[in-house]
């Protein structure tokens, strides 16, 4: 065997084990292998890519945007790398960079509704709520049964004061996938914004699926609701 084909198989096993501890979440492992990766293959854009959005999960953005720019440089024309990098400038705070990069994801795959995805909610961080919604808008055109974007549509729409248009889409987004937790959060929020109490009660207990609200647990049962005439309930705060 070759000089050549013994970096080969030691490439083809590291990438294999990138891809098996980052999607473990270990980070700093994986961002370790596609570190050694990139050195192997040095002109390999998507390696440079997926360093960028490990290094992005571990917070370490300058290096990040550095390994997405050298991914760009590589294949100018790449649409799922430049949204890599609009990604990664999000995560760092450079909106307008982030725009940038996202839009040129857009014009190199103009019928990928994941592109208008992308930029939609990049312009929704940046309170360009009606752009985003434009944008969002032209990815249901090409795939009217995209859930996260019913969601960001709806989210976008509901900023502008349009609830009921805004419960339409939360409701369409949990009929595409009735175990997306974001979708019957936002469409219980939705519901007892316009007043339909009973339905926005009952879909506000997925409020505890969602990992970025705070959850208190107890080693007692939860009340049903059911008269309990010889029993006393705990009442106590939950979000604030």
């Amino acid at each position: 065997m070759s000089i050549e084909e013994e970096d080969q198989v030691d490439s083809d096993a590291l990438e294999s084990r990138a891809i098996a501890v980052f999607d473990a979440g270990q980070f700093e492992e994986a961002a370790r292998l596609y570190s050694r990766l990139s050195s192997l293959q040095p002109d390999n854009p998507v390696v440079h890519s997926c360093l960028g959005n490990t290094l992005k999960h571990l917070g370490r953005m300058d290096e990040a945007l550095i390994a997405h720019e050298r991914a760009v440089e590589l294949a100018p024309e790449a649409a799922r790398l430049w949204a890599n990098f609009g990604g990664a400038y999000l995560a760092a705070g450079q909106i307008e960079s982030a725009i940038e990069a996202s839009a040129k994801a857009v014009g190199f795959a103009p019928k990928d509704a994941e592109m208008h995805f992308n930029l939609g909610t990049v312009l929704h961080s940046a309170r360009r709520y009606k752009q985003a919604c434009a944008v969002f808008e032209r990815a249901l055109d090409l795939d009217p049964n995209h859930p996260r974007v019913h969601l960001n549509l709806g989210s976008s729409l509901k900023v502008m004061g349009n609830i009921h248009e805004a419960v339409s889409h939360f409701a369409k987004a949990t009929n595409l996938d009735p175990d997306f937790a974001d979708a019957q959060w936002n469409l219980a929020l939705g519901l007892l914004a316009v007043g339909m109490w009973e339905q926005g009660w009952e879909r506000y207990e997925w409020r505890r699926k969602i990992a970025d609200i705070p959850k208190q647990e107890y080693d007692f049962p939860r009340w049903d609701g059911h008269n309990l005439p010889d029993k006393r309930l705990l009442l106590h705060a939950e979000q604030g």
